[in-house]
């Protein structure tokens, strides 16, 4: 009787030390995957960087002229957050989706979805004169262009809780991880559209003054919105990570028999 109850110990003791060796691999093979990822994003991230850096190519004041290879990459790659956007708005609140995507994904679709139409606006006025007529016009959407900025973040935000309230349930931090970009890009808003509104309004500010300087540079009262370019800006950045999340997704897929270990029989 004791030496079958002591073999059965022996037995059990050698099975939690086997399983105690599994699960230390599991955790060593997902600690090394994540690593390796995280070490390939930073040296992919510094390359595209330096070839970036590197390639001699010009970007006009307005890219939608397509003036130079800087102002047509810049305008597709705008048009490819577009697509983005539009895919978004097609499948942001199915269940099926949500379950698909990650949740920090999903937060950074709505976000780049409501970056995407703000951008839109000073499109209307993309081709007016430097002409008193004209800069009046830019004048008019840039305050429409803020006025309506600050709306799309709002509901872009409770667009997003409402999205991810399945997260919410479980942890209040989502609120905080979603609001993040929002506050950012508020923030940000909020300080360009007080220096844009102080520049139109102080009185050094005069349409004879301007008009020929715009005239003489070829450009026109759009290049006075810095926060349209910032949020041209924002939309490339979002492209990059949500290229990494796809990445994410599908390594740790692959590795997936790997990470958790062979079966054993």
């Amino acid at each position: 009787m004791n030496r079958e109850y002591t073999k059965m110990r022996h037995d059990l003791g050698k099975k939690n030390v086997v399983n105690g060796h599994s699960k230390w691999g599991q955790n060593f093979r997902s600690f090394a995957v994540i690593t390796l990822f995280i070490l390939g994003i930073v040296l992919g991230i510094a390359l595209i960087s330096a070839a970036f850096l590197s390639f001699p190519f010009e970007v006009s004041v307005n890219i939608f002229t397509w003036k130079t290879t800087g102002d047509v990459i810049l305008t597709a790659l705008w048009g490819i957050s577009g697509v983005v956007a539009i895919w978004t708005l097609f499948g942001s609140f199915s269940k099926i989706k949500r379950r698909k995507r990650g949740w920090i994904q999903h937060i950074l679709l709505l976000y780049n979805q409501t970056v995407f139409v703000a951008t839109l606006i000073p499109l209307f006025v993309l081709g007016a004169p430097a002409t008193v007529s004209g800069v009046q016009r830019v004048i008019d959407n840039t305050y429409l262009f803020y006025y309506l900025t600050a709306a799309f973040l709002s509901a872009g935000f409770l667009c997003t809780l409402f999205a991810i309230q399945d997260a919410i349930e479980k942890s209040n931090w989502w609120v905080f991880i979603a609001s993040i970009p929002y506050i950012m890009t508020g923030w940000m808003v909020s300080r360009e559209y007080g220096a844009y509104n102080h520049f139109v309004k102080s009185e050094a500010f005069r349409f004879d003054e301007v008009v020929p300087k715009l005239k003489e540079q070829g450009v026109t009262a759009l290049v006075w919105n810095e926060t349209w370019f910032h949020l041209f800006a924002i939309l490339l950045l979002i492209l990059v990570l949500l290229l990494g999340g796809i990445l994410v997704a599908i390594t740790w897929k692959k590795t997936a028999s790997w990470r958790q270990g062979k079966e054993k029989v």
